[in-house]
């Protein structure tokens, strides 16, 4: 009677497992460290973003020379620019070049894992910070409404993860 054999099946070898096994260990190590700092660098960039929009109402203010501001809220991470279509009236949304409401920056989700801890403004109201600029780009406190209450009376601090903050000097505008 024949012998019969079965058909060998393609396998791989212990060594050729063994070898992916420290080839992927070796990836991973290089992987981790290169994630965390992309992690890492979006607390900068999220600073630099609220810097930007807080930049960017100071220089609408002198651009058209009524007051602007950038109401940063720490509860939901939200930055809006406001400004005074007239003075004496109700702060407004801030529109673009095309008439368009700016869109609010939203820190959490443009930077995941970053967070506003908190948000102080010129004065040391409770509730959401509004940093008001003036016509000359000089900080300014004004009231709910909108109402002029006088010049800045301290720095601005926006505190976001590990510390990292944003400054608005009070007696320049200067932003840090």
């Amino acid at each position: 009677m024949p012998l019969t054999t079965t058909p060998s099946r393609p396998a791989f070898t212990l060594l050729e497992l063994s070898v992916v096994v420290v080839l992927m260990g070796i990836l991973g190590a290089a992987v981790i460290p290169a994630i965390s700092t992309i992690s890492a660098a979006r607390i900068p960039a999220a600073a630099d973003a609220i810097a930007r929009e807080i930049g960017v109402a100071r220089q609408r203010a002198m651009n058209l020379g009524r007051s602007s501001c950038a109401r940063v809220d720490a509860s939901t991470g939200e930055i809006s620019l406001l400004e005074l279509p007239v003075q004496g009236t109700t702060p407004v949304a801030m529109v673009d070049v095309l008439g368009q409401q700016r869109v609010a920056l939203v820190v959490g989700s443009v930077f995941p894992g970053v967070a506003v801890m908190s948000a102080q403004g010129f004065d040391a109201t409770p509730g959401p910070a509004m940093l008001w600029f003036g016509a000359d780009g000089v900080p300014e406190r004004r009231g709910v409404d909108g109402t002029l209450l006088g010049l800045a009376a301290q720095d601005a601090i926006v505190e976001l993860t590990d510390v990292v903050q944003v400054r608005v000097h009070a007696s320049t505008g200067m932003i840090e």
